[in-house]
């Protein structure tokens, strides 16, 4: 990608692991979104503040810091719990916790 770059994009804009502010900044001049945008809290300012939104209010999410991403639906079982992913779960999508855990 050239440094400076423009993107538009009429959807969502997921960006689901923690990105270099610095590269970020240097390759990202603007975000023309209609739609959502999807983000670590960690480090949201480039992205945020290269945003034009179209249509008004952009749906933002924002991932809290620490945690991972779970975006589809997870069922928690006694024999899967040693197995999840991260002790800190940020989900999108349906969470069932099944009887015994």
């Amino acid at each position: 990608m050239e440094d400076g770059a423009q993107f538009a994009v009429i959807g969502q804009v997921r960006v689901p692991a923690v990105v270099d502010n610095e590269l970020l900044a240097r390759k990202l001049a603007k975000l023309h979104l209609v739609g959502g945008l999807l983000c670590h809290e960690e480090k949201p300012q480039v992205l945020l503040s290269r945003l034009e939104e179209k249509t008004g209010m952009a749906k933002k999410t924002l991932i809290p810091a620490g945690f991972e991403l779970v975006d589809t639906p997870l069922v928690i079982n006694a024999a899967n719990l040693a197995a999840l992913p991260g002790k800190k779960l940020s989900c999108t999508k349906k969470v069932q916790i099944e009887t015994g855990v």
